[in-house]
């Protein structure tokens, strides 16, 4: 806004601007400024691209890593689902050997009792109380067969025991390992997923930051349009500024004018060349010399042109131009404004001639004058 007020006042006040050069280079000091910030700006902008890419291959490989982690710990849940499945098999068999160990330690009991209510030593009761040695025999052969059955049906039931034991314990440990690992990924599918968390608000604040630097950017592109173009406004006004001092000025610098450029006069006006009447003057000079504007004004002809070859036509106002011809080189362009004293081009022998030199004339309203009584005597 304060940039479209300035513009308002600047052009109101071009009437009255005749010699804002300062002005005009003031607006191009802030336009280099402004080109300053927009590079800054876009330098920013591909930094910001730059770290929004590195997040962006951060995001993917935590999300790649979190993925892993939820494939191991779906295969752990497995492995643990099957392992409580396992142990519940292992508790039921578990209960039926303590149910058979408890009657069989029952029916132990009860054979120890018996022995110990007949004596420590039952077989030699037997022997001694009892005549039919057969019968004694048999008795001895039968508790011997039942001790020896009771023996190793406990010794069986122990082992099983131990063994039950031994089962039971290696799952609790296997069990607990699988839930620690478990916890473990859990805590790291955690840290990722926090990790990816704060990825994703960078990249958020990226592409805010972006989105407000490409705003940011959009609008010093559209400043430095807006100035160029009041720059441009203020170059005209300074030219026209410049263009009716001429016109005042010229009219009163009739022998005054400075030669375009160190040589005489070999040609004169209206001299006859080809049965025409020569329109300006030639001035000798060796090829290459520089030719210099007479006054300031305007650059509205720089071309090759059939009869003068390398031609350039100065505008100075108020009717007046001058002309520059038989050119070895141009130095300005159509459209350029030129001082006293600049140089316009090199002196040569274009258009087909053996002289070298320049061709120079002036016109005033379309209509050759002779050009010498202008230039100043030396």
């Amino acid at each position: 806004m304060r940039l479209l007020l300035l513009m308002l006042v600047l052009l109101v006040s071009l009437p009255s601007m005749a010699a804002s050069e300062q002005e005009a280079r003031e607006t191009e000091k802030r336009i280099a400024a402004l080109k300053d910030e927009i590079a800054s700006v876009q330098r920013g902008i591909e930094r910001q691209r730059s770290e929004q890419k590195e997040q962006q291959q951060a995001l993917r490989d935590s999300e790649k890593q979190i993925s892993e982690v939820s494939a191991q710990l779906r295969q752990l849940n497995g492995e643990i689902d099957g392992l409580g499945t396992d142990l519940d098999g292992l508790e039921e068999r578990e209960a039926e050997l303590e149910r058979q160990v408890e009657a069989s330690a029952g029916r132990v009991q009860e054979q120890l009792r018996a022995q110990y209510r007949e004596g420590r030593q039952p077989q030699l009761q037997l022997m001694l109380t009892d005549r039919d040695p057969a019968r004694v025999e048999r008795l001895i052969y039968y508790y011997d067969q039942l001790n020896a059955q009771l023996i190793e049906q406990m010794q069986t039931y122990r082992t099983q025991l131990e063994a039950l034991n031994a089962t039971r314990s290696q799952a609790a440990d296997t069990s607990a390992a699988l839930f620690a690992k478990r916890e473990e990924l859990e805590a790291q599918q955690r840290k990722l997923e926090s990790a990816r968390q704060q990825r994703e608000t960078s990249l958020a604040k990226l592409k805010s930051a972006m989105a407000q630097d490409q705003q940011r950017l959009s609008g010093l592109q559209k400043n430095q349009t807006q100035l160029q173009s009041l720059l441009e406004q203020l170059r005209e006004s300074i030219r026209r500024s410049q263009l009716e001092t001429a016109n005042q000025d010229f009219d009163k610098l009739k022998g005054k004018l400075p030669w375009p450029v160190d040589g005489s006069i070999k040609r004169g006006f209206g001299q006859k060349v080809n049965d025409l009447a020569y329109e300006g003057v030639l001035i000798g000079a060796r090829t290459g010399r520089e030719v210099h504007a007479v006054h300031s004004g305007r650059v509205v002809f720089a071309d090759w042109l059939r009869g003068y070859g390398l031609l350039l036509i100065i505008d100075h106002g108020g009717g007046y131009m001058s002309l520059y011809g038989h050119n070895e080189s141009l130095l300005r362009e159509t459209g350029t404004w030129v001082r006293p004293g600049d140089v316009v081009a090199t002196t040569g022998d274009s258009g087909g001639y053996d002289e070298t030199g320049l061709y120079f004339a002036i016109r005033k309203g379309g209509r050759s004058i002779d050009p010498a009584p202008w230039l100043a005597d030396r």
